[in-house]
């Protein structure tokens, strides 16, 4: 079983005095787990523990899977130098390197999980179709509420407005989220800055002109941040950043650094943002959402969808975290998990509210979506409600709607898996 990293930290709490086997054979014994850690580099700080009878002092670092390492791309992430021992749920066969190649130990928690884990009392009740049909309902009924919330944007006449700054609030992930939104705003914003207008923006202009903009726009660009990055791409953006009038907008302490993975950080988002925006030209986003779905073939659609948005091949970013700093591994700049988030979360529903003719294929899409990929809390849903198969991206969203509105503020009287008992 894959529990969430909430579930293994928890467990780590709990291991005082414990005895465990690392990976590399050596003897763990665990004094004191640390205390949780809130900035970026670490989950636990101050962790005391022996290993081989040597006692050591240091940071720990929390993981489901020991795979989870390398894919987080903490291998390549100087902050990540303190950690002394890596605690996982599920064990691997690669040992776990730190960016100035100090190999830590690994130890697995699996043998003290305390079986069954927590799982909603009520949930027990239920047979497995008729849950899975209830949270499928969850997500539909998420979808809708999606979709009212882009009717009234449309409404007050600010629908554009609206899902720019949604797709960009879906790039950000949680740290960015609000950064993406004061930068859709001001591409989006009225006569007072109406120079960054998208539109305007857009007119004519080549991808990198696109990217110099947004780039110095959000204050991101090295020169804005008192560094100098020599590379043929950042000079590009650099010149023509000081040519085209704009003035910055948000500076680099506006946005979160700390705690992102690599292939998470804002500067690798914004160039996302880029190529969506210029791969639409110069079409305004709700028009641009309802090409795409109705270029699609209803049998077999989704297959096609995604791909669309999926973003690779770029030769700077994909190999890039940021400007002047490279990545170990290759990767999308926009891969299919976060093209399966924004559909889901944006453009589907967009099109549902704003296109009547295309609501019912809209909705076809989304409920025949597959899932991709999981956060915290849908493993936790997962584990509470004793799910064990992969779910469909509705279902994964009527997870996150039940864990909102009833399981976070243990609302079981209202919750339609609590309602039933009560």
């Amino acid at each position: 079983m894959i529990v969430s990293e909430k579930v293994v930290a928890d467990l780590w709490r709990r291991q005082r005095n414990a005895a465990f086997t690392a990976d590399d054979g050596s003897l763990i014994e665990v004094i004191f787990p640390g205390r949780p850690a809130y900035g970026g580099g670490c989950d636990f700080t101050d962790c005391v523990f022996t290993r081989d009878g040597v006692t050591l002092v240091g940071n720990t670092e929390i993981h489901a899977q020991q795979r989870d390492w390398h894919a987080h791309g903490h291998d390549a992430d100087p902050h990540y130098n303190s950690v002394v021992l890596h605690v996982v749920m599920r064990s691997g066969s690669n040992p776990v390197r730190l960016h100035n190649g100090t190999i830590v130990p690994t130890i697995c928690l699996e043998a003290a999980i305390p079986f069954p884990l927590p799982v909603c009392d009520y949930a027990i009740a239920y047979e497995r179709h008729d849950l899975s049909a209830l949270v499928e309902n969850e997500g539909y009924l998420r979808f809708l509420e999606k979709a009212a919330s882009i009717k009234i944007a449309r409404d007050a006449g600010n629908a554009n407005h609206f899902l720019l700054c949604a797709m960009a609030a879906a790039l950000g992930y949680s740290r960015n989220v609000h950064q993406f939104k004061r930068l859709a705003d001001v591409l989006t914003t009225d006569e007072m800055t109406s120079r960054y207008a998208a539109a305007q923006l857009l007119d004519g202009r080549t991808l990198p002109e696109l990217m110099a903009s947004l780039f110095g726009i959000a204050g991101l660009l090295p020169s804005q941040r008192g560094s100098v990055c020599t590379d043929l791409y950042s000079s590009r953006l650099e010149r023509i950043w000081r040519s085209t009038g704009y003035s910055q907008v948000l500076k680099e302490t506006d946005w979160c650094f700390s705690g992102v993975r690599p292939n998470n950080y804002p500067t690798r988002r914004i160039a996302a943002l880029g190529y969506l925006l210029h791969r639409w030209g110069d079409q305004e986003i709700v028009e641009a959402i309802c090409r795409l779905i109705d270029a699609v073939p209803l049998k077999h659609g989704y297959r096609w969808l995604e791909p669309q948005l999926i973003i690779d091949n770029d030769e700077y970013w994909d190999c890039h975290s940021d400007f002047g700093i490279r990545k170990s591994v290759g990767s999308s700049l926009l891969g299919g998990q976060r093209a399966n988030d924004m559909l889901v979360n944006v453009i589907l529903p967009g099109v549902y509210a704003l296109s009547g003719g295309l609501a019912a294929k809209a909705l076809h899409l989304y409920v025949s979506a597959p899932g991709r990929g999981e956060n915290e809390i849908t493993r936790y849903m997962k584990q509470q409600l004793a799910f064990t198969k992969s779910l469909t991206a509705c279902q994964q969203q009527g997870l996150i709607r039940l864990f909102r509105m009833y399981c976070r503020k243990r609302d079981c009287l209202h919750c339609p898996v609590g309602s039933r008992t009560y």
